[in-house]
């Protein structure tokens, strides 16, 4: 809302500051939006010209006398990091010869409120948006009894009352717990009567851990659907979509990530059918489709968050099932490397350019594995050996050469990767019978 409103004035005013802003998140595949060099780069480029067709400014300093600069969920930047953005704020502000403007939204973390202590601030508490909460309970009771989500829209005016009412009070301020409750009392295979929904609304947790427990509880992915299985079902496609999210190097299109999907041995014509709506129908809300940037995302950085305090995800498990999948992408028989055109399959690019960095985190993993006892997708080592040394490796170099335009591994380079990964200095821990982890 701040955004909008500055921005509808530099559109009514020809004479309003310059105004930048960026909006912070932590994602794996998105890793610029929570590294301060590049918000600070993005500042910058949006304070020097109007838009990218247009030429730089020659004298900001001449031409205005004030700058805005919008930060949303600064708390989202790198937690190691983003000590050297508030810095550089505060050394911008003092600095400037002009008036600096500097408008920052954050979660109450300890270091950002240590550093932002000598500034004003404004503390938004669960009391101050109240009835906006309300209003939006209202809103969302509405129109799920509308579409007929809720009750299949039976819903007298009691029990209506009775939810406004309890997720109001219950809300404490947070939006996503109200989203998070109705997503509950909503789930048709467990809220048959109005009875169900009074008892439900009764027994809300508080938090929204307590509430992410019961929506992970009723995914397929918690009854026991075997992780090994040769078939693409429900539970592989919930389990690979949050791994993907969670451990993505690199912007996966909506193209792309479906395809990432595929299990070995599976039917890939499973994979070729699977749709965009499936996936989600399949991740109960908790994952969204992203059109602007056409590919998938966390409804809520809190999903991220919860997703990686369980034990069942951990990163050992996540980048040895991406480094597996970005080796049998050069393995498909559907992928012919003999022609020009074999880089439009959709994963075969983000395979050619993040294989490496998914093999460097499984290694690095392998120093956890002995508190880990989750198991690899595939036997990695016997993979990583049997790939560099066969088809598989001389496609991905061929792939490599083609992005490059140039012969950028020699023979030499080639036989110093294979040392170093299939050296016998190498470290192997068992997981279980015949499945090993990299280690150091």
């Amino acid at each position: 809302m701040v955004i909008e409103k500055l921005l509808h004035e530099r559109s009514v005013s020809s004479s309003a500051a310059p105004l930048a802003f960026f909006y912070c998140a932590r994602n794996s595949a998105e890793p610029e939006r929570s590294d301060p060099n590049q918000v600070l780069r993005a500042i910058v480029k949006q304070l020097a010209s109007e838009s990218v067709k247009l030429p730089i400014r020659q004298a900001l300093v001449d031409e205005y006398n004030a700058r805005v600069a919008k930060y949303d969920a600064l708390d989202e930047c790198d937690i190691n990091e983003r000590w050297a953005l508030l810095s550089g704020l505060q050394e911008i502000i003092q600095k400037s010869k002009q008036l600096v403007k500097v408008f920052a939204s954050s979660r109450e973390d300890g270091d950002i409120i240590a550093q932002m202590s000598a500034v004003p601030n404004i503390t938004i508490r669960a009391s101050d948006n109240g009835e906006d909460i309300r209003k939006f309970v209202e809103s969302e009771v509405n129109r799920m009894i509308c579409t007929r989500r809720l009750l299949h829209g039976r819903v007298s005016e009691k029990l209506k009352s009775k939810i406004v009412s309890n997720l109001s009070s219950g809300a404490q301020g947070m939006f996503r717990w109200v989203s998070l409750s109705m997503q509950s009392i909503c789930d048709v295979r467990s809220m048959k009567v109005a009875g169900d929904v009074e008892n439900a609304i009764g027994k809300l947790p508080s938090s929204l851990r307590g509430l992410y427990d019961i929506i992970y509880d009723q995914l397929p992915i918690a009854t026991g659907d075997s992780e090994n299985a040769k078939e693409l079902t429900t539970s592989q496609v919930v389990r690979r979509t949050f791994n993907w999210i969670l451990c993505a190097q690199a912007h996966l299109s909506t193209a792309a990530f479906i395809s990432a999907l595929w299990i070995p041995d599976a039917d890939e014509d499973a994979v070729d059918n699977l749709t965009k709506d499936q996936v989600l129908d399949a991740c109960c809300n908790l994952v969204v489709h992203d059109a602007t940037a056409d590919t998938f995302r966390f409804a809520h950085l809190s999903v991220r968050e919860y997703l990686e305090n369980r034990s069942d995800f951990n990163y050992t498990y996540q980048y040895g099932m991406a480094l597996s999948r970005c080796f049998q992408s050069f393995d498909s028989p559907n992928v012919d490397f003999s022609k020009r055109d074999w880089d439009e399959e959709p994963f075969t690019i983000y395979a050619r350019d993040n294989i490496v960095s998914h093999y460097r985190r499984v290694e690095l993993a392998g120093n956890d594995i002995s508190q880990d006892q989750r198991i690899l997708p595939q036997n990695i080592k016997t993979l990583v050996e049997e790939t560099l040394v066969g088809c598989c490796f001389e496609k991905w170099i061929s792939a490599i050469k083609k992005e490059v335009g140039r012969e950028a591994l020699t023979e030499v380079k080639r036989y110093r990767m294979k040392q170093r990964v299939c050296s016998s200095n190498s470290q192997w821990i068992p997981l279980r019978k015949g499945n090993f982890a990299l280690g150091k």
